[in-house]
């Protein structure tokens, strides 16, 4: 597939996350039957890519946050060295999170760095990010994540820029249980992004991520709160001179 970014704005037509229920497998039957095409018609389900985008994203945060959690919170506990960090960070910034919200926000900034480096990677002269696992350069999540964090620093060398969304505090202390799951995973990430080419999408990626994170959810970490890194790639890319104004509502 030469372009598969124009072959899923194409033909895609409905795309959505499943959950194994009898709710899920009723519509699935409905949509083989062509029930659903009967009833709604395929161009009012069609949906716009950066839907389709915003899905696939929020399902790699859905699947890789339990295995961050394991890491940092063993038995729902912060690891020592990980809660005296807190600690400090509670002292600077007054938010306390709680495992959860902390492996979640730790999946969201994640996500942010691999995108914006994916982006960055082709007006800079850096270093391709390739799905490392398939590639035979990582055999373990310690591994990975030593060889982002290697390539993010070097994002913020070459470019002589964007070190707050490459280098994010208690963030960069994120860590997986070992499982192949992540690693296939991340590989699967480094070849979303790469098919889509997201820069493809212009103005519409801060809208991504505007969107990314949930309403409901964005309460849920920390009222409404956003981590830096996630709001400075909001800002870089919708902010283009100094008369642009924020018009919708933000994270």
């Amino acid at each position: 597939m030469k372009d598969f970014y124009e072959f899923r704005k194409q033909n895609i037509i409905y795309h959505k996350p499943h959950r194994f229920s009898e709710e899920f497998f009723k519509e699935l039957l409905d949509t083989i039957t062509g029930i659903y095409v009967k009833k709604y018609g395929a161009e009012e389900k069609k949906q716009e890519l950066h839907w389709i985008l915003i899905e696939d994203l929020r399902s790699f945060v859905e699947f890789i946050t339990p295995f961050i959690q394991q890491a940092i919170a063993p038995d729902n506990r912060f690891r020592e060295d990980l809660a005296r960090e807190l600690k400090d960070y509670e002292a600077r910034t007054g938010y306390k999170p709680t495992p959860e919200s902390l492996a979640r926000e730790m999946a969201y900034v994640l996500l942010n760095k691999i995108v914006f480096y994916k982006v960055l990677e082709r007006y800079y002269n850096l270093p391709k990010l390739k799905p490392l696992y398939e590639k035979g350069e990582a055999q373990t999540c310690s591994m990975y994540l030593s060889k982002l964090k290697e390539l993010f620093n070097k994002a913020v060398e070459l470019s002589r820029d964007f070190e707050a969304v490459f280098r994010t505090g208690i963030y960069d202390a994120i860590d997986f249980i070992e499982s192949e799951e992540v690693l296939k995973v991340l590989d699967w990430l480094i070849r979303l992004i790469d098919s889509y080419e997201i820069e493809r999408l212009g103005d519409i990626v801060g809208f991504i991520y505007e969107e990314l994170i949930p309403g409901g959810e964005k309460h849920k970490l920390g009222q409404f709160y956003t981590p830096r890194p996630i709001a400075e790639l909001i800002v870089k890319w919708c902010v283009r001179n100094p008369d642009d104004k924020n018009t919708g509502s933000w994270l």
